[in-house]
Order: C-alpha cells, then sequence, then structure tokens
C-alpha cells in the first residue's frame, strides 16, 4: 500500500479521533467542574446546570462523531455546541473564539467528508 494511499485510508479516521479526543478533554473540564469552565459558565450567568449539559453534549458528541452510524449527528452536535461557544466569547465570556471557530471548521471539514462519503455510497455504479 502507497504511502497516499494509507493516508486516504486512515487520515480521516486519525482526524475523527483527534477531535473526538479533544471533546473529551473538555467535557471533562466541564464535568469535573475545573475552576476554568465554572468561570466561564458564572460568566454567562449560567448555572452548573448548563455547564453539566454542555459537558455531556460534548461527550455524547464526541462517542457519536467515532460511531459510524452516527457521525453526522454526533458533527452537528458537536457543531451546535461549537456556534454556542462562540457566540458566548463574542458576548460576556472573556477570551477569544478563536478555539472553537478552528474546531468548528474542522467539523465542517469533517462533515463534508462524511456527505462525500455517504453519497458516494449510495451512489449508483454502471
Amino acid at each position: 500500500m502507497t504511502r497516499m494511499r494509507r493516508l486516504a485510508r486512515f487520515g480521516p479516521a486519525a482526524g475523527r479521533a483527534a477531535v473526538a479526543a479533544a471533546f473529551v478533554l473538555a467535557a471533562w473540564g466541564k464535568l469535573s467542574g475545573a475552576p476554568e469552565a465554572v468561570a466561564i459558565f458564572d460568566a454567562l450567568g449560567a448555572g452548573s446546570g448548563m455547564r453539566q449539559l454542555t459537558g455531556a453534549l460534548e461527550l455524547t458528541g464526541a462517542a457519536l462523531l467515532l460511531w459510524k452510524c452516527g457521525r453526522a449527528l454526533g458533527i452537528l452536535l458537536l457543531g451546535a455546541v461549537m456556534v454556542g461557544a462562540i457566540a458566548a466569547h463574542l458576548g460576556p465570556v472573556p477570551g477569544s473564539p478563536f478555539v472553537p471557530a478552528v474546531l468548528l471548521l474542522i467539523l465542517v471539514v469533517l462533515g463534508r467528508t462524511e456527505l462525500r462519503r455517504v453519497t458516494d455510497h449510495r451512489r449508483p455504479t454502471g
């Protein structure tokens, strides 16, 4: 197997695993009550329930991202969480929206790849 074929075969899976790991780490901070996460949700005026819900959504989305049948739903779920994070950072939460924006961009690329995979699979041959 040539290097390019190997990259084409395993590259998307490695990318999804890396993105899922990033969201698991972010969810862990929110669910464990890390001071940074608590401060962010306090700045929003949201309680610990919203912080825990966001962490649960991130954890669920990361798991769905790794499951072939749930991948599209995971991308949509995590994309919605990132849109909320960008809006929060543009509003009352101090800090830059750069990281959520980059994650959203990566999710868009993954979504496009997933859409291409699904449509190529359904396209009749012959």
